[in-house]
């Protein structure tokens, strides 16, 4: 399916450039990947790394902006299922200067001058926006998940990200997965992936492919609106819509450290 995958290892002390938003560096199975998030922009990003219980605090803990006006914040749209709870970062002293606290640490507030207690839960995406007139990166570090993982993909529109860290087009990202398909492109899956607006690609079987593009000798896979297979990078650190048609499903895949 003309895929390219490039996967993080013990033995390779650095994997490359992976994106202009993400590099990913690993000495053994603890390791560490930057993201960046643009000025004025957002970036749909995913925890990789398994970092103590991968509470927000945790997983998010640096790199960020903080305003004591709460203008140039940094900001977090943590998806919930149907909807987003947002946060903004504050160093301890800005909290305390916007919220009137006293004592206040640095992290993640809710409008009401609350730290958020949630996880930044691994296989799931959501938005950070940067306000601030210059780029800010994100370092992730923690242990390198390996194994057999087993995702449910609902049905309807929800977020998603590959769980190890891997940088991969999406094609070879999605190989495994028991995608619904639709000779008629009406009900087939559908992933939006990020990159400052959104690429779109249906899923077809190759069967599929070839009834609706009148195309020959196609293989199961994600297609843009003129039958061709993706060739959108999914980077390290970044997660991914998709819209699932039929009964949940479970999409089984794997990942060991070589």
């Amino acid at each position: 399916m003309r895929t390219k995958t490039t996967i993080l290892s013990a033995v390779a002390l650095a994997a490359g450039l992976l994106s202009a938003s993400a590099q990913v560096y690993s000495a053994n199975v603890v390791g560490y990947y930057n993201v960046k998030v643009n000025a004025h922009g957002y970036a749909l990003v995913a925890n990789q790394l398994t970092n103590d219980v991968n509470s927000i605090q945790t997983v998010l803990a640096s790199g960020f902006t903080s305003d004591p006006n709460a203008v140039i914040n940094s900001t977090l749209y943590l998806w919930g299922g149907s909807g987003y709870n947002i946060y903004q970062y504050f160093t301890g002293a800005d909290a305390d200067a916007w919220f009137a606290n006293s004592g206040s640490v640095n992290g993640w507030y809710d409008n009401t001058g609350v730290l958020a207690v949630g996880t930044f839960k691994q296989g799931a995406g959501s938005f950070i926006f940067n306000p601030s007139n210059v780029a800010i990166t994100n370092t992730y570090v923690g242990q390198v998940p390996q194994g057999a993982y087993n995702r449910t993909i609902k049905t309807g529109f929800d977020t998603y990200s590959i769980i190890p860290p891997v940088s991969t087009n999406v094609d070879a990202s999605f190989s495994s997965f028991p995608g619904t398909s639709d000779p008629n492109a009406v009900n087939n899956d559908t992933i939006y992936i990020y990159n400052g607006g959104y690429n779109i690609y249906q899923y077809f079987t190759g069967a599929d492919a070839d009834a609706w593009f009148a195309n020959v000798g196609s293989v199961n896979g994600w297609y843009d609106n003129t039958g061709v297979l993706s060739s959108s990078k999914q980077n390290v650190g970044q997660g991914f819509f998709m819209r699932h048609f039929t009964a949940p499903v479970q999409w089984n895949y794997g990942f060991t450290v070589q």
